[in-house]
């Protein structure tokens, strides 16, 4: 297949009403891992609406009106020539423009927004962009995920784009991690944010799928593995308070598998916290390049 870049940057945006209610709002809480230990109080404010008072996990909004561009038939163009199957998710940018409540309505807007050729045998980058926004069009945030088509390269597109290689990189820093957090995540968690997300892709879901794309078996979605990654900076440096945090992006360094405890590194940066991410029992870095940008 080749990759047909005016193509894709020509299609309309896919645009998906959403409405959720707090009912969805506490399954994305479980969907990432939160009520893993259940008398930590601060954890069961995200999944527990009989308390002091349900709250917004802050990634909750880059799965309001969510579609999958290149698998959706309703969006999908087979005449812009990218496999699907060779798709990884290389690095999100997240970014919060307005309080997201509890429960509420409005559209998602998805398209394409760059493509970058790498050259022949190496991938093609392809960065898409989610708008979403209140039912009075108020922007409540953004998300670009950068999507790394392997062997997509040599298409004939731009090679020296502004963002030929991604999005700038966070450094992290040469000291000592001011905080370390470990998240367990269970067996199942992949299947639980499939079912939150309304995903359909089979790599989070099928053993044998997984395997003929080259995974051992099936893995956890980058925005959830993202999500833990903003929840151990929320535990650790934030007090679990969900309205410090205005953003963020990470690098997806490696496949997480549900099941591994994720041991996140954490550094106090200025307006930010940095981190970084390793699955313990595989001894394996998944996410670098983090970054929380904190209100205000």
């Amino acid at each position: 297949m080749t990759i047909d870049a005016q193509k894709l940057l020509a299609a309309p945006p896919a645009e998906v009403a959403f409405a959720y209610t707090a009912r969805d709002t506490m399954a994305h809480g479980l969907a990432i891992g939160l009520g893993m230990d259940p008398v930590d109080g601060r954890q069961l404010d995200f999944v527990y609406d009989d308390g002091a008072g349900l709250k917004t996990f802050p990634t909750l909004s880059t799965m309001l009106g969510w579609v999958d561009l290149l698998r959706d038939p309703r969006f999908a163009d087979p005449a812009w020539g990218v496999d699907a199957n060779q798709m990884v998710v290389g690095q999100l940018i997240f970014e919060s423009h307005a309080p997201l409540a509890v429960a509420g309505e409005g559209i998602a807007r998805s398209y394409f927004a760059e493509v970058v050729d790498r050259g022949p045998g190496k991938a093609a980058l392809l960065r898409a962009r989610k708008e979403v926004l209140s039912q009075d069009e108020t922007l409540l945030a953004t998300l670009d995920t950068w999507m790394y088509v392997r062997g997509g390269g040599g298409f004939g597109g731009p090679t020296d784009a502004p963002h030929s290689s991604g999005p700038e990189r966070v450094t992290m820093p040469a000291r000592a991690a001011d905080s370390v957090c470990d998240l367990p995540t269970p067996a199942n968690l992949a299947l639980l944010y499939r079912l939150s997300l309304g995903d359909h892709n089979a790599l989070h879901a099928d053993p044998d799928h997984a395997k003929q794309v080259g995974f051992e078996r099936p893995i956890l979605h980058g925005i959830a593995s993202f999500s833990i990654g903003v929840h151990a900076a929320l535990r650790e440096c934030l007090d679990y308070d969900p309205e410090r945090i205005a953003g963020g992006q990470v690098r997806l360094s490696g496949p997480v598998f549900p099941g591994d405890t994720l041991r996140t590194e954490l550094w106090r940066d200025g307006n930010a916290v940095l981190f970084r991410t390793r699955a313990v029992e595989r001894d394996m870095l998944v996410m670098d390049g983090g970054r929380v940008d904190l209100a205000g």
